[in-house]
């Protein structure tokens, strides 16, 4: 596992790939992060043979627990009961796919035999302004529009605090960051030690004394 100290100078790496969406909150997040907090773009977790789940942005409090912030680009609406993302239907509501990737985290830690930290969700319409929250049950104080990215810096502790299930509190495995930082893999492969390399050296010798004596 990566010490808990040196994951500060690798979190917050903007994928390539990202989305203009995903780079506004991520520019956000960038200067709002508290020191002690860490966090990851697009991070996916393997479930069977051709299906993952993604989260956009996973945000870790080391002394409270993970904030999954599902970002949801272009112009956000409800009509009639439908969520629209630029006038057309989405394909689920704002919050159900990140819902389903705290389900499949969770159940990833505990596979490693790690007790999990709470974790909750919020969802983030950056190209979206509006005024007052959605009154939908799910999504009420769990959502940041255009307006609200500025003030990141002020907004992140409560929105954690209000995502996460009231009266929820657990002491998870000192290592819970840290495993989140290898789900995302910084880098691989890993430099090999001198015995390691040492090692490949003899079995590719074998390979060539078996090859000539064919």
């Amino acid at each position: 596992m990566i010490p808990l100290y040196e994951l500060k100078f690798a979190t917050l790496i903007l994928s390539p790939h990202a989305q203009p969406s995903e780079r506004k909150v991520h520019e956000a997040l960038a200067s709002a992060l508290p020191v002690s907090w860490f966090a990851w773009h697009s991070l996916k977790i393997h479930i069977k043979a051709g299906e993952f789940s993604e989260a956009d942005f996973v945000i870790a409090d080391p002394g409270r627990g993970i904030l999954i912030l599902e970002v949801k680009g272009g112009i956000v609406r409800k009509q009639d009961g439908v969520w629209l993302q630029n006038e057309r239907p989405m394909k689920m509501p704002p919050l159900d796919q990140a819902h389903r990737f705290v389900r499949i985290l969770l159940g990833k830690c505990k596979e490693r035999e790690l007790v999990p930290p709470v974790a909750g969700v919020d969802v983030v319409f950056p190209d979206t302004e509006f005024e007052g929250q959605p009154t939908q049950g799910d999504l009420e104080g769990l959502v940041l529009g255009a307006r609200e990215l500025p003030y990141m810096e002020e907004l992140l502790p409560g929105l954690l605090e209000r995502a996460l299930p009231a009266g929820m509190r657990r002491r998870p495995s000192p290592e819970w960051t840290a495993f989140l930082h290898a789900l995302w893999c910084e880098s691989w492969p890993a430099a090999m030690n001198f015995l390691a390399r040492r090692g490949v050296g003899r079995a590719l010798e074998g390979l060539r004394l078996r090859h000539g004596d064919r």
